[in-house]
């Protein structure tokens, strides 16, 4: 007869299956994605950049004046990414023709909201946005770049 330790084989099953998942990626491993992002081959100036992976998860990066982004912790896999970049003060004084023209204030602005975005409003919805990345597990340099 062979005599066991209970706690002995417990801590063996656990070492094991610990073991596994740190090879085999169980809980699912994460990445880090850093970069420049370009529209028509000069880097943007400000904007967001958005990711959404497989799972769903959203996470976003703001634009620094450099082009560069940073985003910490997507799950690995194909993930969609999204870019808005807009001039907002222009827009805003659009809005405030707009609302003043309405108030009796004049003819109002032309053209429509649209016309401030310096990005497509195709590449800033993750439902029709055709950029992506195969994100991988650890740091991983991915330049963006824009049509």
């Amino acid at each position: 007869m062979i005599c066991i330790r209970q706690g002995a084989v417990r801590f063996s099953i656990t070492g094991a299956v610990l073991g596994f998942c740190l090879v085999t990626g169980c809980g699912g491993s994460k990445g880090d994605l850093s970069g420049t992002v370009k529209h028509k081959g000069s880097p943007l100036k400000f904007g967001q950049v958005t990711f959404q992976g497989a799972d769903g998860k959203i996470f976003a990066s703001e634009i620094q004046p450099d082009g560069t982004y940073k985003v910490q912790g997507l799950r690995i896999g194909s993930t969609k990414v999204g870019v808005t970049c807009t001039d907002t003060e222009a827009e805003t004084k659009w809005f405030r023709d707009a609302s003043a023209a309405g108030k009796g204030g004049g003819g109002g602005p032309k053209g429509t909201p649209d016309q401030f975005l310096i990005v497509p409003r195709k590449y800033g919805d993750l439902s029709t946005t055709e950029l992506s990345v195969d994100v991988k597990g650890g740091a991983q340099v991915h330049n963006i770049d824009v049509p």
